[in-house]
């Protein structure tokens, strides 16, 4: 319970200095590079968690990689979490601070699973479609599903949309339960 709080409250603090700033659109594409970059080389959260090393190195690496790459607040944010010992958390904070910037733009985010990469003019039809649909603004973010065999499925506003093969089946196959009843 601590740590979600911990998580909550750095979140709520980047993303209102986002908004009050008029810069969430920055702050989502600096927020999204950065998950990319700690995700795709976790051992850099690693090093920069580790307390066996000292906090000025620790910063002085984030100055050096970051500098003019993310806005100064998000810098000194991250050179806060090292000192308060918070930076193993970084992921889920930028996560968490992501939902609440979407949220004050009225925005949904939302993923798309498929078997293949799908193309920008392919997802922004589909956004468009379900903001339509759902009477606020979609964002989705396509993520490669190797358990997908052709289609796609659809997740936003706590609801799924299922257009893959496989969920076509199981529609047929409950029909048919339907039908045999």
């Amino acid at each position: 319970m601590e740590r979600q709080n911990i998580i909550h409250n750095w979140a709520t603090a980047i993303s209102d200095i986002a908004i009050d700033n008029k810069k969430s659109n920055e702050y989502i594409e600096d927020l999204k590079s950065l998950l990319v970059m700690f995700e795709a080389n976790p051992e850099i959260q690693n090093f920069l968690s580790n307390n066996f090393v000292d906090e000025d190195t620790k910063e002085k690496i984030i100055e050096s990689s970051l500098q003019k790459k993310a806005d100064e607040n998000i810098i000194n944010a991250l050179k806060l979490m090292i000192k308060r010992k918070v930076f193993g958390s970084v992921q889920q904070i930028f996560k968490y601070s992501l939902k609440l910037i979407w949220e004050s733009m009225n925005i949904e985010h939302g993923i798309i699973y498929s078997s293949t990469k799908i193309n920008n003019s392919t997802i922004e039809v589909i956004e468009k479609k379900l903001s339509s649909k759902l009477n606020k603004n979609i964002n989705l973010e396509n993520i490669i599903d190797e358990n997908i065999i052709a289609g796609i499925v659809v997740e936003v506003a706590n609801k799924s949309y299922d257009f893959s093969v496989k969920g076509k089946l199981e529609d047929m196959k409950n029909k048919l339960k339907e039908n045999r009843s």
